[in-house]
């Protein structure tokens, strides 16, 4: 075992630090994305609605299932906690960070380059601590693991076209990349189409078969067909399936909604008057790569690929995979931070390797004492804005233990009881003020299982020796002789009313 073996193990136990640590210490957002894709998870693990999914009692036509279906696993295994639910994210935070890795050395050939661009996502908060980041129940790091699976295929798929593979092993090798795409399909709808493009441009722009124009290549190579068709085929086929299980109401959602909505129109509050709102982010305010190291990586990248003579050069692939989706996604009416997520560690990766490569270019053309400078000068720019970037979310991943009341009250009742009865709009009813979108209280009241009942009425409760009660304070103004209070959630916004909890002991009349 050489010292590359030790820094690779001290950046997977960093990574595992920043994904895992603490991970179920917070309470799930009152107002984020995470509330729903838990929701789902629930409906899945109790009630076995694998399709079409439920957020609680509702339909949710929005997503496809693939990651809530995965996500489902830990706590079937562990029981449900805020850590179970947000286990397989943080596993896919170490899984990106050693797959980055691992692409930039098969680019690069240079182990020390590939740790540099693998660390460099520790340093990205849309990776460790906004809300779509691998500390969160969501759906954004199995696409962002699919979409470094699918870079990692094509360029592989590039080398078996450079070599002596058979027609069948390129084609086989294209298949698994399309396979890949469809399964980014399965997991955020169209946004898996964005790999799929992606990968099909890197082939025609890297690929060493430069017979005839990029037309000619297109329509008579198999491999960009393999590589489109299957998530093609995937959505249409998911679509289908939508229709005959639920019928036109779904498709009303899934295609006119989430996405012509979305790509045309743009929601409330998604930015949808920024058109630069990415390269405002990624250069402006660096919130991503540090600016000084992104822009001489983004000139060396350009200046390589440009003046490469062999045609399979990884910086003009890397390019393709960092520059497309922001142009993509630049098109599109919404706009979130998040929506690159999947493509932050190729644009990670093209910034180390293009500033590597502008140093051995300046080495080459002017010695090595201004290589050397301006090596310096790059480290000198970018090292403090990454180490704030590091200290900030090393900080808030110690220090992420904000609970709201209603979980650290379950909490305790869990760890207490064992039986549970609610009275059904007590806590967490049908929907709430927004429609049962974002219902935290229905996560908690579902984390009582197994041993809940869900009653309409007071008069139905009919409780057992040892089972807690959970009911509208109004509703039990006055504590009954046989039971004893264990505490009150008081209300807030979305839900005005208090709750009381009390546990019935047995008839103490003589």
């Amino acid at each position: 075992m050489g010292p590359s073996f030790f820094a690779r193990l001290i950046v997977v136990l960093v990574a595992s630090w920043f994904f895992l640590w603490n991970a179920g210490a917070s309470s799930i957002s009152r107002r984020s994305d995470e509330v729903i894709y838990v929701r789902a998870t629930q409906s899945i693990i109790h009630n076995g609605d694998l399709f079409p999914l439920r957020h609680g009692n509702i339909p949710m036509y929005e997503k496809p299932p693939l990651k809530l279906w995965l996500g489902s696993l830990a706590p079937l295994l562990l029981g449900e906690s805020n850590f179970s639910v947000r286990l397989l994210d943080g596993l896919l935070g170490v899984a990106t960070v050693l797959l980055t890795v691992s692409i930039m050395e098969m680019l690069t050939g240079s182990v020390w380059l590939a740790l540099v661009a693998g660390l460099l996502l520790l340093g990205m908060p849309e990776l460790v601590i906004s809300h779509h980041g691998f500390r969160r129940a969501v759906l954004d790091g199995l696409l962002t693991v699919l979409t470094l699976l699918v870079v990692q295929g094509t360029w592989r798929l590039l080398a078996l076209e450079s070599g002596v593979a058979s027609r069948r092993s390129i084609t086989r090798a294209a298949l698994w990349v399309g396979i890949l795409c469809s399964l980014g399909v399965l997991t955020k709808s169209v946004a898996g189409f964005v790999p799929a493009l992606c990968a099909a441009l890197a082939w025609l722009v890297a690929s060493e078969d430069t017979a005839g124009s990029w037309f000619t290549r297109v329509v008579r190579n198999r491999v960009w067909l393999c590589i489109v068709v299957p998530p093609v085929a995937t959505f249409l086929g998911y679509c289908v399936a939508l229709w005959l299980v639920v019928g036109p109401k779904a498709l009303d959602v899934f295609i006119g909604v989430e996405i012509l909505t979305r790509t045309f129109a743009g929601f409330e509050g998604h930015n949808t008057g920024q058109r630069w709102f990415y390269l405002s982010s990624l250069f402006v305010r660096g919130s991503a790569v540090p600016r000084a190291l992104l822009i001489v990586g983004l000139v060396g990248a350009l200046g390589a690929a440009l003046t490469a003579t062999k045609k399979r050069h990884e910086l003009r692939f890397l390019l393709v995979w960092a520059c497309v989706p922001v142009i993509l996604y630049s098109l599109a009416a919404s706009k979130v931070p998040w929506y690159l997520n999947p493509f932050l560690p190729c644009i990670g990766m093209l910034s180390v390797a293009g500033a590597w490569q502008l140093i051995i270019f300046l080495k080459q053309r002017y010695g090595k004492i201004i290589a050397r400078s301006f090596f310096a000068l790059v480290v000198i720019a970018t090292l403090p804005a990454y180490a704030r970037a590091i200290m900030r979310h090393a900080e808030s991943v110690h220090a992420s233990t904000e609970r709201i009341e209603l979980d650290t009250f379950v909490s305790r009742l869990r760890r207490e009881y064992t039986s549970f009865v609610v009275l059904e709009k007590s806590l967490s009813g049908r929907s709430n003020p927004l429609n049962g979108r974002f219902n935290v209280e229905g996560i908690y009241r579902e984390m009582l299982r197994p041993g809940l009942r869900i009653v309409s009425t007071i008069e139905e409760l009919n409780p057992q020796p040892g089972e807690v009660v959970l009911v509208r304070e109004e509703s039990l103004a006055k504590i009954p002789s046989g039971w004893r209070e264990l505490g009150r959630i008081p209300p807030y916004a979305s839900r005005t009313w208090g709750v009381v909890a009390v546990v019935y002991e047995g008839d103490k009349r003589e």
